[in-house]
């Protein structure tokens, strides 16, 4: 069976610009870096969608190695969805208005 597409929602597409500017201000090419890792990690998860940590009802967090930051998706039944890309050590709170749980 081949993997299935991933879909990265608009306020996910938002919150890795955002971070991605984030951190290339905070220090020039770590930027690039992030997008960089958040690539890998998408890539994990369109290989191995089941093996991340469930984190709230149907959804899992896959944690960006070297950055504080969690892809939060859905696995459903024609395609992987992105909600989020966001700073995790934000309050948890954020994350449930976006996974609707």
């Amino acid at each position: 069976m081949s993997p299935l597409p991933v879909v990265i929602l608009p306020h996910a597409k938002a919150d890795i610009g955002s971070s991605a500017q984030f951190f290339d201000q905070a220090r020039p090419g770590y930027g690039q870096m992030f997008i960089r890792q958040l690539y890998f990690t998408l890539h994990h998860i369109r290989e191995f969608p089941e093996s991340c940590q469930r984190f709230r009802g149907e959804c899992r967090r896959a944690i960006l190695h070297r950055f504080h930051h969690a892809v939060v998706y859905r696995c459903l039944q024609d395609r992987i969805e992105i909600v989020g890309v966001m700073d995790d050590r934000r309050d948890a709170d954020r994350w449930q208005v976006r996974t609707g749980e």
